[in-house]
């Protein structure tokens, strides 16, 4: 069944069950509404789909999008053509011969006729590229080298997620890894268990501090992980050198804030022993810097926290500033 092009994030709050069911639903459902995956969507969605029904009212389309949409006049979530990314708009569905298109004044997707724009070109006052760079010395990010190889385990600042706090309360995460380095000394570990060095670990939502926004423990391997298999929740960059630049699911303006959620001066949980049990311990927080871009270039970078470190799985960049956007 193809992908549907929309979800009405926004029905969780009237009481839909966001699992497909229709609980609680007083009338008859809408084009857009999430409805029941067995009736209209044959069984078809899988977990963290939704069934949407479609214009004929007797048939639904699966559909993926996470993003919380509750900026007033902006409810629905919907995800672009190609599946570039999602967005918040005002209606689940264009009216025929119009498609979702960017508006420069509005800073959003509205319907329009022509051809949809799928992502808008790099504007000044709209970015949607952040960077990382590990700031943590050899010693602090690897300890002893032993020949040529550090004696902690995953050196360096641990990235779990990127995130932008919209000044409306909404939240962007990374959807792109564009560009990825480990520190030079952060490339084995005596030990001999997988490498935390895949870069697509730092997108979408935290799963790690499954507290946030607020700051708590951190879990080291995902959740519901079985031992061994090392389902790490971050990236590790390895120290001084290391680096990751992220496209955002959106663009940020002026008055947005970032936070990087890093494995620092947090509680470790999910640490498997021998026995399989959930351990825990503290762990240090790694510097970092912290910069933003209009177009994500070479020379277009700008600084938003020259150094700064986690706080209970948290590191709060800053707020950023039109001259940062230019």
């Amino acid at each position: 069944m193809k992908k549907s092009l929309w979800i009405l994030s926004a029905l969780a709050l009237a009481g839909f069950c966001m699992t497909g069911c229709l609980e609680g639903l007083e009338s008859s459902p809408e084009a857009g509404d999430v409805v029941d995956n067995d009736k209209y969507c044959d069984g078809l969605c899988e977990a963290g789909e939704f069934c949407i029904l479609s214009d004929d009212l007797e048939t639904g389309e699966c559909a993926e999008c996470s993003k919380k949409c509750d900026e007033p006049g902006y409810p629905v979530c919907i995800i672009l053509d190609g599946g570039v990314g999602e967005v918040c708009v005002a209606t689940a569905s264009c009216p025929e011969g119009q498609g979702y298109q960017y508006d420069e004044d509005l800073k959003h997707y509205l319907c329009s006729e022509g051809d949809p724009i799928v992502d808008p070109d790099p504007v000044e006052g709209a970015a949607q590229y952040i960077r990382v760079d590990d700031m943590s010395s050899q010693a602090d990010a690897c300890g002893e080298i032993k020949n040529g190889k550090c004696s902690k385990d995953d050196p360096g600042a641990d990235l779990d997620a990127i995130v932008v706090r919209t000044a409306a309360g909404g939240y962007l995460y990374a959807k792109e890894v564009m560009g990825y380095s480990r520190g030079p000394e952060g490339q084995d570990r005596i030990t001999e268990r997988g490498v935390a060095a895949d870069p697509s670990k730092v997108l979408g939502k935290p799963d790690s501090l499954l507290s946030y926004p607020d700051s708590g423990d951190c879990y080291y391997l995902k959740k519901d992980s079985v031992k061994d298999d090392y389902d790490f929740t971050f990236m590790s960059l390895g120290g001084e050198g290391g680096y990751v630049e992220v496209k955002m699911d959106d663009v940020f303006h002026a008055g947005d804030s970032v936070d990087i959620i890093e494995l620092g001066n947090c509680e470790l949980v999910n640490l498997h022993d021998s026995d399989n049990h959930i351990t825990a311990s503290k762990v240090g927080a790694e510097p970092m810097k912290v910069q933003v871009s209009v177009s994500g270039e070479d020379g277009t970078w700008k600084v938003l926290g020259a150094s700064g470190s986690a706080k209970g799985g948290i590191f709060s960049a800053g707020t950023i500033t039109s001259d940062m956007l230019k």
